[in-house]
């Protein structure tokens, strides 16, 4: 277990693993113990509540060696969800586009067999230029003549 020194004033933050470490013991004390876990490293339980949010949202890691680990401020943490809903409907959008191109291509397909196919030769029927006599005299009906 590493070992969490005090801080010296309320200017003082914590690395990304000593946080760990304190969300941990946090987690790990009985529901009367909690606060005084928090009095231990003089810590307000609304940061412990929030480290354990960043860390379920996956924006607190532990951190290799002794440098601090970057924690995202609110502004950053809000700009990065907004950047991954966006980039999940980015996706679904893309997926949405391929899937109209897959069937564009497919009916492009099936009508240039089908205008291959019309290209078999029908048998002409004979031409009939000449009108029959019952339809060439047409006579004005009353009221639509006029």
């Amino acid at each position: 277990m590493m070992v969490v020194h005090r801080r010296s004033s309320n200017r003082d933050s914590f690395t990304a693993n000593e946080r760990l470490a304190i969300l941990a013991e946090y987690e790990a004390a009985a529901p009367g113990q909690k606060q005084v876990v928090c009095r231990r490293y003089d810590v307000n339980q609304t940061s412990v509540l929030r480290w354990r949010k960043d860390q379920r949202a996956g924006l607190l890691e532990p951190s290799e060696g002794k440098h601090r680990g970057h924690v995202m401020n609110k502004r950053e943490r809000a700009d990065y969800v907004r950047a991954l809903r966006e980039n999940e409907t980015l996706k679904a959008k893309l997926a949405q586009s391929e899937s109209a191109v897959e069937v564009l291509g497919k009916a492009s397909e099936l009508l240039a067999s089908m205008a291959k196919s019309s290209r078999i030769r029908i048998p002409e029927t004979p031409d009939q230029t000449e009108i029959p006599v019952a339809f060439r005299t047409t006579k004005p009906q009353d009221g639509l003549g006029k």
